[in-house]
């Protein structure tokens, strides 16, 4: 039947327009489906196309580094998990942990004292999955090498009871410069820079600016600093004579040091304290006070402790430093009974009220000079009419008219009141070039007294 074939091909063409639509949603799914599988896949993806270490800095407080990492993801996530971090110091291994990305930034401060064995270059490596990066961080600061010197106030004759005690800080490799007779200890002994050390430097292309002088201090028994402004070297008393080596980093500005120092008299200590390295380029200590009134062999022993660095680096508590010295201290007069010591006009003073029935009389002072000090003998002497700065700008020779610790002199005082000017020298027992001029004497010190008269009303 006609009308049975034609319904038949509608219900086939039907049919196959049914299954392509099935196809077509078939092959939609598929692709979604795909399309969800690789975004799945690509957003889960923690590798990593590049990796960044920023510069590395201090901490707030110094006392360790900060290392901050960046990482560039593959895929549109970001970079979360775990990463490494490691310090190598002279290729070794020194530091290492684990490092947390968040955000595709990883940052870490690292504490001095767990990874820093002494000065020199680290080598700071971030790794991330399959990418490492690497930066070099210096470190200048660590104490290595110390050494004592003293030295004293010329300035003020009165404070040349301060004996300062000076700590030079140096660190780094020594490198080996040329090699002296060993002839040349007499001077360093002497301290002495003499035409020739200076020639024996110029000779090995060791410059000096003009009209500075070089510095030389005894570190210890066997071993010298010499200072210029061109360069710190170690002069060092080895077999067969005086190597001189210089420093590969002197350091000037050590962090994180504590300082012992003790000193010893005869045998006896005498002085400890314990100081914190400031930024200076040295170190005094004011070694003041009663202790050093005596002469006689004094050690100085140094030792220092760097507390900012690695347990187990050879610099923890090992840096120390022993001066022995024979000191012979320059005479300083100390007056009592009633006198002062100015030191704005840099003498004595005295003020002595009299009555009018006084005037013409003999008035008689004591003078009192036994808390005087020096590291040997002293000889008192005294001019009764010494140098007036009233009427003199320059001193007047000195004439001895009388001598002795304890004397008594008398004046006479007018009834206008009056001013007189005593001097005191104290001479000790050691001949020295007291004024720089070639001439050798007895070494001495001469401190003015004023008195003055008021009449009493």
């Amino acid at each position: 039947m006609p009308g049975s074939s034609i319904l038949g091909t509608i219900q086939g063409e039907q049919m196959v327009k049914i299954k392509k639509k099935f196809i077509v949603i078939g092959v939609i799914v598929a692709l979604i489906l795909a399309a969800i599988i690789y975004t799945v896949i690509w957003s889960s993806d923690d590798s990593i196309s590049r990796l960044f270490l920023g510069t590395i800095v201090d901490n707030d407080d110094s006392t360790g580094i900060i290392v901050r990492a960046v990482a560039d993801p593959n895929g549109p996530g970001s970079v979360e998990g775990k990463g490494r971090i490691k310090i190598l110091y002279e290729d070794t291994e020194v530091y290492s942990k684990s490092l947390s990305f968040s955000a595709d930034q990883a940052l870490k401060e690292i504490p001095y004292k767990d990874f820093v064995m002494g000065n020199g270059d680290y080598e700071v490596e971030v790794a991330y999955k399959d990418k490492k990066v690497t930066e070099v961080h210096t470190i200048e600061w660590v104490l290595e090498y110390i050494h004592v010197g003293t030295s004293y106030d010329e300035f003020r004759e009165q404070d040349r009871n301060n004996l300062k005690i000076v700590m030079f800080p140096l660190g780094g490799d020594l490198t080996s410069e040329f090699t002296m007779a060993k002839s040349f200890k007499t001077d360093l002994d002497a301290s002495l820079i003499s035409d020739g050390l200076i020639s024996e430097f110029e000779k090995n292309k060791f410059t000096f600016a003009e009209g500075i002088t070089p510095s030389l201090i005894k570190a210890n028994q066997k071993e010298w600093i010499f200072s210029s402004v061109v360069k710190t070297l170690l002069i060092r008393e080895e077999a067969g004579g005086l190597q001189v080596y210089s420093f590969a980093s002197p350091n000037a500005k050590p962090i994180g040091v504590d300082i012992d120092l003790t000193v010893y008299r005869e045998g006896s200590k005498v002085h400890e304290k314990t100081v914190q390295k400031s930024d200076a380029p040295f170190l005094s200590i004011d070694y003041g006070g009663y202790e050093y009134e005596v002469a006689g062999d004094y050690r100085f022993e140094v030792k220092a402790r760097n507390s900012l660095i690695k347990d187990d680096s050879p610099f923890v508590d090992s840096i120390s430093s022993v001066l022995t010295e024979k000191l012979n201290q320059k005479p300083n007069a100390n007056l009592s009974g009633g006198f002062s010591y100015d030191k704005e006009f840099d003498r004595y003073e005295k003020t002595v009220y009299f009555k009018l029935s006084e005037v013409g009389a003999e008035y008689t002072i004591d003078f009192d000079a036994s808390g005087s000090y020096n590291d040997g003998p002293l000889t008192y002497e005294w001019d009764w009419d010494y140098f007036d700065p009233m009427t003199s700008e320059e001193e007047e020779e000195f004439n001895v008219d009388e001598t002795g610790a304890v004397v008594s002199h008398g004046f006479y005082p007018e009834a206008s009141g009056s001013d007189e000017y005593v001097g005191l020298r104290l001479i000790g027992d050691v001949e020295v070039d007291m004024d720089g001029d070639g001439v050798v004497e007895k070494e001495y010190s001469i401190v003015l007294i004023h008195i003055q008269f008021k009449l009493k009303i």
